[in-house]
C-alpha cells in the first residue's frame, strides 16, 4: 500500500499540509520580525544606558560645580562685608577730602587770578607773552 493511501485512510488531507506549512511560514516570518523588534530594542536600550551614563556623569560635574559656585559666593559675600567694615569709612574720609580739596583749589585759582592781576597793574604784566607790553589781544587760559 503506497504512503498516500496510509495517510488518506487515517483521515490526512495535503490542504491541511499546505495550510499548516502556510500558517507555520506566518509564525516563522513573525518569530523573525519579533527576533528582529527584540535586537533594535536591545541597540536602543544601550544606547539609553549609555546615555544616562553620560547624563549621570554631566549631572555629578554640574553638581561640583554648583557647590564650587555656592562657596564662592560665600566667600565673596564675607569679603564684600569686611570692605565695607573696613574700607567704608575710608571711603566716606575720602569724599570729605575731596570736597575739601576742591575748595582750596578753588581758593588756590582765586588768589593766583588776583596776584596776576596786580602783576597787570602794578608792573604792565601780559600773562601769555610775560612782556610788558599790552598789545596783545588774545585771551589767557584760566583754569577752572
Amino acid at each position: 500500500m503506497s504512503k498516500n493511501k496510509k495517510l488518506k485512510k487515517k483521515g490526512f488531507d495535503w490542504k491541511d499540509t499546505e495550510r499548516f506549512d502556510k500558517t507555520a511560514s506566518e509564525v516563522g516570518g513573525a518569530l523573525g520580525n519579533l527576533e528582529s523588534q527584540i535586537h533594535q530594542l536591545r541597540v536602543e536600550i544601550k544606547a539609553d544606558e549609555q546615555g544616562v551614563f553620560d547624563f549621570d556623569a554631566r549631572l555629578g560635574f554640574l553638581k561640583k560645580e554648583r557647590q564650587m559656585l555656592q562657596t564662592r559666593v560665600k566667600e565673596n559675600e564675607i569679603w564684600a562685608k569686611k570692605f565695607d567694615d573696613k574700607i567704608g569709612p575710608f571711603e566716606q574720609k575720602y569724599v570729605g577730602l575731596t570736597d575739601g580739596i576742591s575748595d582750596i583749589y578753588d581758593n588756590a585759582k582765586h588768589k593766583h587770578k588776583l596776584g596776576i592781576d596786580v602783576l597787570k597793574k602794578e608792573f604792565n604784566y601780559h600773562p601769555l607773552w610775560k612782556l610788558n607790553d599790552g598789545d596783545f589781544t588774545s585771551t589767557p587760559f584760566l583754569p577752572e
